[in-house]
């Protein structure tokens, strides 16, 4: 099990930084890094914060040693809290509970942020439960996403979100976001599916169809309204098409 300073160490020489510019980074001398590096010294405990945001991890990342990427945990985590049925009162706290505990665990996962992002806005408009301050966590959440993400369709999914719950109050920011939102000429399934093959053919063409069906479900929650029975057919749908026990097992493609 690597110590506290073997992991300063690799995550300094990973990101090609000298000792000294991390010292310098950390308000401390070289040798007091150096020392952490041998192990013949540790390093404060509210430097542990500040180490960890400067190489991008999390602090469980500097003190434990599970064998598992950040992104495997806060993926564990999104799965256990996914287990609490969020269509009763009890469910849907538990589950803000267990990804609100995670995003304090794990501050930087743009996953976490949009997940509770729109767990909130749920509570807020389908659920109407009293979310005191959850409106200006969403638009938090959200900004952050659209900045720090790498990840198109989180940003995307940021953007949507952002432009809901900024209605009626800052149409200025709908409009600079929905600006830089793709056009629905071409969507990326649309096109890509047609370089796959086999079942993978299948996924691009789920991944189309899931497209087009969340696109269709938007225009008409803005034509009437959304509404629990219009939710309750888009999800069945969805769910339908997305059991693989049902695809065809053959390749398809190979005589067109």
């Amino acid at each position: 099990m690597m110590k506290i300073g073997q992991k300063i160490k690799y995550f300094r020489e990973k990101m090609g930084v000298t000792q000294g510019h991390l010292a310098e980074i950390l308000n401390v001398s070289t040798q007091a890094v150096s020392k952490w590096e041998t192990s013949s010294a540790y390093p404060d405990i509210t430097l542990l914060p500040i180490i960890a945001e400067y190489f991008n991890v999390s602090c469980d990342a500097l003190l434990t040693d599970s064998g598992k990427t950040e992104k495997e945990i806060v993926e564990g985590l999104l799965a256990e809290a996914e287990r609490q049925d969020v269509t009763t009162k009890s469910g849907y706290f538990a589950r803000v509970a267990a990804l609100e505990d995670a995003l304090e665990r794990y501050p930087r996962s743009c996953r976490l942020m949009l997940e509770l992002a729109y767990l909130y806005s749920a509570g807020i408009g389908e659920l109407g439960f009293e979310m005191q301050g959850r409106r200006e966590k969403i638009i938090e959440y959200c900004e952050r996403v659209c900045e720090k993400s790498d990840v198109l369709r989180e940003k995307y999914d940021a953007m949507t979100l952002l432009c809901y719950t900024y209605s009626g109050t800052d149409n200025e920011r709908i409009i600079e976001l929905a600006k830089q939102m793709p056009e629905i000429y071409q969507s990326r399934p649309a096109l890509v599916y047609h370089g796959y093959e086999g079942e993978k053919k299948y996924e691009g063409m789920y991944d189309y169809f899931s497209e087009l069906l969340d696109t269709s479900h938007s225009i008409l929650c803005c034509l009437i309204g959304g509404n629990r029975e219009l939710d309750e057919m888009y999800r069945k749908i969805k769910d339908f098409a997305s059991n693989r026990e049902m695809w065809p097992d053959r390749q398809i493609g190979a005589g067109e």
